[in-house]
């Protein structure tokens, strides 16, 4: 036996030979601890305030957010003609979107063709529709031709 254990059992020795009714019914009958008591009384007090199971519950239905049908994409120009624009994304390099052009933008396309068109790097704005990807609007300042 190591020295934790002889001095428990020299422990319980002794109390046995003091009091031997009182160490039987220590060991015999623990007492709940105060905590115990306190949440069994809780417990039933809550058992007794239960819900009522013949009402349904009737929970509000969450609808989801539409989603918008049209999304902007800020970039730099790369290249474009009637047909289609392409730009690199402002936040990332390696983010390079083409966007096929509507009619009515095709044709606003040509007139700023016609002026000397969008120059590598200027900024340009489209916004396009988030279904087909055909841009709806271009917003950007051509710089001057070289």
């Amino acid at each position: 036996m190591n020295r934790v254990n002889r001095l428990n059992h020299a422990a319980s020795k002794a109390l046995r030979a003091l009091c031997p009714g009182l160490a039987a019914g220590l060991l015999l009958a623990p007492q709940p601890a105060r905590a115990q008591a306190g949440q069994a009384a809780a417990a039933a007090s809550a058992a007794a305030t239960a819900v009522d199971v013949a009402k349904p519950i009737i929970a509000k239905q969450l609808k989801p957010k539409p989603k918008p049908s049209q999304l902007v994409f800020e970039g730099t120009f790369v290249h474009g003609n009637r047909a289609e624009i392409t730009l690199r994304a402002l936040h990332s390099e390696m983010d390079l979107r083409s966007f096929p052009l509507s009619p009515q933008v095709a044709d606003a396309m040509q007139r700023i063709i016609d002026r000397g068109g969008f120059q590598y790097g200027d900024k340009v704005t489209v916004v396009y529709d988030t279904s087909s990807g055909v841009a709806q609007q271009i917003k950007g300042k051509p710089s001057k031709p070289l």
